[in-house]
């Protein structure tokens, strides 16, 4: 399915663009990837944060203006959604596929590709069914980040993150 509601009758997956996105709890998943991908606190004391996607990108890898890039193969489509952090988090599928939708096309930006799609409940929802379980979760993103790169060549910087990881293991 492609955008509109799922074949469980569930809401359709919305597509965002622009706006300031969901709100990430102080507790849960959400404050994991806020404190990776670059926390904005909310201003009055709201409770929350906002996700900005900007990280230490040798440590952990950069979301803005990045993140839309692994739309342009299948296997990096996937590898988004099947990461553990990702694929085991505390949210409904429905939520899931809202917070996959807000990182890739509005913290992705430009760098989703033409044609790009919106993640369904029912993708989402088959995809976390299937976690990666591979030993080099660090080698496995860097044949996928490969791959992205030969489909759309913009994506060349995502190898930034992969460049440092080897330096940092040898």
């Amino acid at each position: 399915m492609t955008g509109g509601a799922s074949a469980a009758g569930s809401r359709p997956a919305r597509r965002h663009r622009g706006g300031t996105g969901p709100r990430i709890r102080r507790s849960g998943p959400g404050r994991h990837a806020g404190r990776a991908h670059g926390p904005v606190p909310l201003p009055g004391g709201l409770g929350g944060a906002r996700i900005q996607g900007r990280s230490g990108r040798q440590v952990v890898p950069d979301l803005a203006g990045q993140v839309g890039y692994f739309l342009c193969t299948g296997q990096g489509r996937d590898y988004l959604v099947r990461l553990p952090n990702v694929a085991f988090a505390n949210l409904s599928s429905h939520d899931l596929a809202d917070m996959m939708n807000f990182v890739v096309f509005t913290l992705g930006g430009a760098s989703v590709p033409p044609g790009g799609r919106p993640y369904t409940p029912d993708e989402i929802a088959a995809l976390r069914a299937q976690p990666l379980r591979v030993a080099d979760l660090h080698l496995y993103r860097d044949q996928v980040v490969r791959g992205v790169v030969r489909a759309c060549p913009a994506a060349r910087g995502l190898h930034e993150y992969d460049t440092a990881q080897a330096a940092r293991e040898r």
